[in-house]
C-alpha cells in the first residue's frame, strides 16, 4: 500500500502562489513526512498571512515551487495522492506547475473530507481538520501544512479501522467513493 498525503497553503489568493507544502509518503510500513517553505515571488496576502502564520521574511531565501517538485514528482509515480478538500490542493499543484510551464503528472486522487463525512456524519457538525483532530484526539496545528497532512495520514488509518479494510483504495471502495485522476 502506497499513498501520499498532501496540503498547500498559499500566501495570497492566486493558486500558484504556494509558500508551504506538507507531504506524507506512506509506503507499507514506512512513512517519510516532509515539509517544505516555498518563495512563491509573490506578494503575502495579510489575510492568508493571518491563516498560517508565513511571511515573505520566512520564504524569501528558500526555493521556488520549480526547485521543489523536482524533487518531489517522483514520488507521485505510482501513488495515490490524498488531501482534504482535494479540488483545492489540486488546483495549487496544476496551478503551480503550470506556472512554471512544468511537465504535469498524471495521478489518481482523493479527498479525506470526503472520506470523513462518509465515516462520521453522524459524530461531527463540521468536517474541518481542526474539528476532525478535536475528535480523533490528535495534536494538531491548523494550516500548518505539515500537520494538515499528517491528519490527512490519521483519518484514512481511521477510517480503515473503522471499515475494517486493509488498505486506502478498499476503504475509499468501501465508502463509495471513486478517485479521480489529475
Amino acid at each position: 500500500m502506497r499513498y501520499i498525503t498532501i496540503d498547500f497553503e498559499t500566501a495570497n489568493q492566486n493558486l500558484d502562489s504556494a509558500c508551504s507544502i506538507g507531504m506524507v509518503i506512506v509506503d507499507d510500513d514506512k512513512v517519510d513526512i516532509r515539509k517544505y517553505l516555498i518563495n512563491p515571488n509573490q506578494p503575502f496576502a495579510y489575510s492568508n498571512t493571518l491563516i498560517h502564520g508565513i511571511t515573505y521574511e520566512d520564504v524569501k531565501d528558500y526555493p521556488t515551487f520549480k526547485e521543489v517538485w523536482e524533487e518531489i514528482k517522483n514520488e507521485f509515480t505510482n501513488s495515490i495522492v490524498y488531501a482534504h478538500n482535494a479540488p483545492f490542493d489540486m488546483s495549487v499543484l496544476k496551478a503551480c506547475i503550470n506556472h512554471y510551464n512544468l511537465e504535469l503528472p498524471s495521478f489518481k486522487y482523493g479527498c479525506t473530507l470526503q472520506i470523513a463525512r462518509r465515516l462520521w456524519k453522524d459524530e461531527l457538525v463540521n468536517f474541518r481538520l481542526s474539528t476532525i483532530s478535536n475528535f480523533l484526539e490528535l495534536k494538531h496545528n491548523h494550516h500548518n501544512a505539515l500537520s494538515d497532512a499528517l491528519v490527512c495520514v490519521e483519518i484514512i488509518n481511521r477510517g480503515m479501522r473503522v471499515m475494517q479494510v486493509d488498505d486506502d483504495q478498499a476503504l475509499y471502495k468501501q465508502l463509495g467513493l471513486k478517485h479521480k485522476v489529475l
